[in-house]
């Protein structure tokens, strides 16, 4: 991205007739070492979606907006693959045992802790939601392992000392990735599997369902809630340990569905890159029986985040 204008793939509109046009597309190809592919090969794979209806097959040109997805889409397949991929061989290269971890056996391993940082924007969407949530998680292994757990042992050892009060999260983080009844998480996550799922729709539910609950609860206690005002821009605010953050709702539903669609993973099928021959091995018979225009049923993720 910082490089030179050549260095990307970029959609552009194209007499704002609803097309898309390609630009740099060479380079593209070239990246992905896909000499083998014609560049027509790449745009149908970027631009274009083939839609069954009726048993019928049609190839339908997508919008600027969103051929822009289904790039961004293979773009962050790619970075994820790769990064189990690496994971996979730190692993192999030490001898990492699955099974030894079951027996809980003595292993040597390396460990990463990624610290999110708490974020509070003037706007604030699904990303901020997701590592939010992760704050309120080790907020909560904060609280279990330095106070819970070491009060625990003051008191079994009959140490004197001064009991140390502390606000339990555990309720926000319920809010958020609740099943039964379901959390914010969850509802997100069946808004999308519905054809006509949308974010206003989404929002609604949250109204519906969360919003009742907080109406007998004290001030102190309250996780969710959403004024008028609110209301009409479809947003609403959690309340977690480190204050009171507002998320807009637009964008959440294809942000959690970030959909990868067949035609780019049978583009990279075709990489003669030995690395991205690993990372997108030939589609299984079962993958070749899906249907054509289907997206790929991943985890959403909302899923993949917890």
């Amino acid at each position: 991205e910082n490089g030179d204008a050549g260095s990307k793939f970029d959609i552009e509109d194209e007499n704002d007739d609803g097309n898309v046009c390609r630009t740099n597309i060479d380079c593209f190809k070239e990246l992905l070492q896909l000499e083998s592919v014609p560049i027509e090969d790449i745009e149908k794979a970027l631009c274009w979606r083939k839609r069954t209806v009726n048993k019928e097959v049609f190839n339908n040109c997508l919008s600027p907006e969103a051929a822009s997805d289904a790039r961004d889409a293979l773009g962050k397949t790619i970075y994820s693959r790769m990064f189990d991929w690496i994971v996979t061989r730190v692993n192999e290269s030490i001898q990492f045992d699955e099974k030894k971890l079951a027996r809980k056996e003595k292993l040597y391993f390396i460990g990463v802790l990624d610290i999110f940082g708490f974020e509070v924007f003037e706007h604030n969407s699904f990303e901020q939601l997701c590592i939010n949530y992760a704050n309120e998680t080790l907020q909560q292994q904060f609280n279990q392992f330095v106070f819970k757990l070491e009060q625990m042992e003051y008191e079994k050892e009959n140490i004197k000392w001064d009991f140390i009060d502390f606000p339990d999260n555990q309720k926000c983080l319920t809010l958020i990735d609740g099943k039964k009844p379901p959390g914010i998480l969850k509802l997100l996550d069946e808004q999308c599997l519905f054809p006509n799922g949308n974010d206003e729709k989404f929002a609604r539910k949250l109204y519906e369902q969360l919003e009742s609950k907080e109406k007998d609860a004290d001030e102190a206690e309250i996780v969710f809630s959403a004024s008028s005002k609110e209301k009409v821009d479809f947003k609403f605010c959690v309340h977690h340990y480190a204050g009171k953050v507002p998320y807009d709702t637009t964008g959440f539903c294809e942000k959690n569905k970030d959909q990868l669609f067949p035609e780019a993973l049978e583009l990279m099928g075709h990489s003669e890159m030995p690395l991205m021959k690993i990372l997108f091995p030939p589609a299984t018979t079962k993958d070749s029986k899906n249907k054509a225009g289907n997206s790929i049923q991943a985890v959403t993720v909302g899923t993949q985040f917890k």
